[in-house]
Parts: structure tokens; sequence; C-alpha cells
């Protein structure tokens, strides 16, 4: 009998376990927002402020198991940099300047929680290629790289909306490098507040 009955709850325990692990296993549409504040480094000018950025994009994640999966997409990426520009004759001057790129990332995904809010994990890197560069400075010395590389994190939390349908919001830090061609140094930077959401395909 009471063999019976451990047999009985290990059966059970297996179909829960197997169950929860395969319920967000395969693959995941979605799209995020990620609104923030940015600027570029670089060894020629100095930096003002942080000013508002942001990217934006279609996701495609696959779960390997209810916890782990990979994530990629398309995204667009908007870098703000504020500078002082101090000419030949010493004249300085508050710039503005924005530069837009398109990016395909590829991040680590580590998700918890199947029924409840859970912790939400991205971690890894992306390639973005700059489509436009504009500047309020009549004279414009710098070159836009032809491809970014990028390190990309999010740490936050995973909402179950259904078994279909989970929101994530947790903090995002982006550094893209190099931002420009020809100067030694150029670092983008952008942190923000990642909001997302994931359909699960095929229910």
């Amino acid at each position: 009998m009471k063999k019976s009955f451990l047999l009985i709850v290990l059966l059970a325990g297996f179909t829960a376990l197997h169950s929860q692990e395969s319920s967000r296993k395969g693959f995941h549409l979605g799209a995020h927002f990620t609104p923030g504040y940015g600027t570029i480094l670089t060894e020629a000018y100095d930096y003002l402020s942080y000013d508002f950025g942001m990217t934006a994009g279609i996701d495609v994640n696959y779960y390997f198991t209810d916890l782990l999966g990979i994530h990629t997409g398309v995204t667009f990426l908007n870098q703000p940099w504020k500078y002082e520009y101090v000419n030949t004759r010493g004249d300085g001057k508050d710039v503005s300047a924005t530069l837009n790129a398109i990016g395909i990332p590829a991040r680590f995904l580590l998700t918890t929680g199947h029924s409840t809010v859970g912790f939400y994990l991205e971690a890894g890197i992306a390639v973005y290629f700059p489509i436009s560069y504009t500047s309020d400075l009549d004279l414009e010395l710098l070159e836009t790289s032809t491809a970014m590389f990028s390190t990309e994190l999010v740490v936050g939390i995973n909402i179950n909306v259904s078994e279909a349908v989970n929101l994530n919001v947790g903090a995002f830090s982006n550094t893209t490098f190099p931002v420009f061609s020809n100067i030694d140094y150029s670092y983008g930077l952008l942190n923000g507040i990642k909001l997302g959401f994931m359909y699960k395909l095929g229910n």
C-alpha cells in the first residue's frame, strides 16, 4: 500500500514537472518598447548630459525548457547625445545629436514562474547598423561606423497573464561601440526600462 502510494506521488510529481517544463517551451513572438536616457562617450568631446533615447522592436524567442531560452528579432535604436563642441578659436557650442540604427540581438533568456510573477533575465549581444545621424552642428566632422556591437542586459520580472501571454518589465542597460569610425574610441550608453510581451505560438 505504501509502495503504491509512493508510486502515485512520484508519477503525479513527474507529470506536474513535465507539464510545467513544457508550458513555455517553444516559439514565442513578441514586441518591446524601452524608453530611457543615454549619451555617447568619446575622446574628442565632453558630453554635457544624458538625453532621452529608446529602443523598440519585434522579438522572436525560443524556450528550450520552461526556464531557459534564446532571444532574437529586429530592434530599432535611438541613441541620443549632447556634447560641447569647441572650435579652433576656442568658442564653445552645446550640440544635440541623434544616432538611429537597426540591430539584430542574440541573447540568453532565463524566466521563472509558471503561474505567478517570476524572475526575468536577458543577457547577450547585438549588432547594429546605423541608418541616420543628425546633429545641429553646422560642420559635422564625425563619421558613423558601418556596424556597431552592443552588450545588452535586462533584469526584471515576468508576469504570466495566461498560458500563452507573458509580460516582462525590467531595467535595461545597453553599451554600443564603436559609434564613430574616425576617432579612437566612442561608446554609446543607454539605460532605461524595458516593457515587453510574448505570445506563445501554436496555442
